[in-house]
């Protein structure tokens, strides 16, 4: 989170979580082993300026408190019986 608030696209293995940041927002390059390491440097330098623009976007949907905490609440309250 802390890397998508200050605009930095990041290089992380494949996991679910990671594929739902891809999917919606181009802030990251997802990798499968260390050899495609150069290769997803290579690309995040050649659209800097757009990774780092989805990630104030992705930060903004996904982690910023103020746009989280509704629908928290409102599902907590939804729950009770």
């Amino acid at each position: 989170a802390r890397y998508l608030q200050a605009g930095v696209p990041f290089i992380a293995f494949i996991n679910e979580n990671y594929l739902e940041l891809f999917d919606t927002h181009k802030c990251c390059v997802l990798i499968n082993d260390m050899n495609e390491l150069e290769d997803a440097i290579k690309e995040i330098l050649s659209e800097y300026k757009n990774y780092s623009a989805q990630c104030y976007l992705a930060f903004e949907r996904f982690y910023k408190i103020e746009n989280t905490i509704m629908p928290l609440v409102n599902f907590i309250k939804n729950s009770k019986g």
